[in-house]
């Protein structure tokens, strides 16, 4: 077997859920009926449910702190079926394997649609993140990209065709007939882009309907890169609060409460030569345990993002010692 099949064909099927007709009519439960059919546990993409095989996941981030980079990141940890980030704890399992903070449970089939960065730019990115991550290795319709699209592709908007538009792509990047068993993972970035309602306004709820229903119909798990807000927040006396968990999300609430998992990043520090430091918080999750913020180094020009570590304890030391590493390992030219 060739790297490729081995690292793109491994992993047990996740089966999808299947209603009869009469049960996903029922809305109506005697308490006995309730006890008795209890919720089956959505499997999960990545993690103890940090995105469920058909949810929704949010990546929340100011601009220019590189939500895209994370996003193809994610994706392409998807595809080759490994943990996010790279990122292993210093336990092993039985097996004497370092265990992973953010496992990918199965090989994914995705479909990136760009509404910002642009043919050029997500070329560049993605043969630098291929050519470091996955080289050699022949993706072929494991990543579909949808960009500089001639017809719009909205989820709500002013032209009633641009929400077909949207749902053929998503439709037609489906994965064939023969690996119907691969889940499926849509990346809409970002947000702002597919809608032209007011994101302040609750008319977000009926964007959000119309993306729930295009997943019932074509089950596929989201990611959604969205900006931070940039609105004060005011606390006692007047005096600034600085915005956390959720309300770090621009817009209205609803955007954050359909989701399944949201994510944020904040910058640490200032960058260095296109290198920086970001922090990590998952402020919602809520099909498992959250896990425990932590740190990323994030090279922009080389697409490399590594984990530097929890953001606890002795963290901030492996931050550093991580950083201190990288640079040195740098090209004279590059790390002045």
């Amino acid at each position: 077997m060739c790297i490729a099949e081995s690292k793109l064909g491994a992993g047990r099927p996740l089966s999808r859920p299947a209603f009869r007709e009469t049960e996903r009519n029922r809305l109506i439960l005697s308490s006995d009926e309730l006890l008795a059919t209890p919720p089956k546990q959505a499997p999960s993409l990545i993690g103890s449910g940090l995105l469920p095989l058909n949810g929704k996941m949010l990546l929340v981030a100011k601009t220019g702190l590189g939500k895209s980079v994370l996003a193809l990141d994610i994706i392409l940890s998807l595809i080759l079926c490994e943990p996010l980030f790279q990122a292993f704890r210093k336990r092993h399992d039985t097996n004497g394997a370092p265990v992973p903070f953010f496992p990918v449970h199965q090989p994914c089939k995705v479909l990136y649609i760009d509404a910002e960065v642009g043919r050029a730019g997500l070329h560049q990115r993605w043969k630098t993140l291929c050519d470091h991550r996955a080289p050699g290795i022949s993706l072929g319709h494991r990543a579909t990209f949808a960009l500089e699209h001639t017809d719009p592709l909205l989820l709500l908007g002013k032209d009633p065709k641009a929400y077909q538009n949207l749902r053929t792509v998503i439709g037609d990047s489906r994965p064939p007939e023969g690996e119907s068993t691969l889940p499926y993972v849509v990346v809409l970035d970002p947000l702002g882009n597919f809608h032209e309602e007011d994101e302040d306004s609750n008319a977000m709820r009926m964007v959000f309907q119309r993306l729930q229903a295009l997943q019932n119909e074509f089950h596929f798990a989201c990611i959604i890169p969205h900006h931070e807000s940039d609105k004060a927040v005011f606390g006692q006396m007047g005096a600034t609060v600085r915005r956390q968990g959720t309300q770090k999300s621009r817009g209205h609430s609803s955007i954050t409460q359909v989701m399944d998992t949201v994510m944020t990043l904040d910058q640490e520090e200032p960058p260095q030569n296109d290198i920086a430091d970001l922090r990590l918080d998952w402020a919602k999750v809520r099909h498992g345990k959250k896990p425990a913020p932590g740190y990323l180094l994030v090279d922009y020009a080389r697409m490399k993002v590594f984990w530097a570590g929890c953001a606890k304890g002795a963290g901030v030391k492996e931050k550093l010692a991580l950083k201190t590493t990288y640079f040195a390992s740098l090209p004279v030219s590059d790390s002045e």
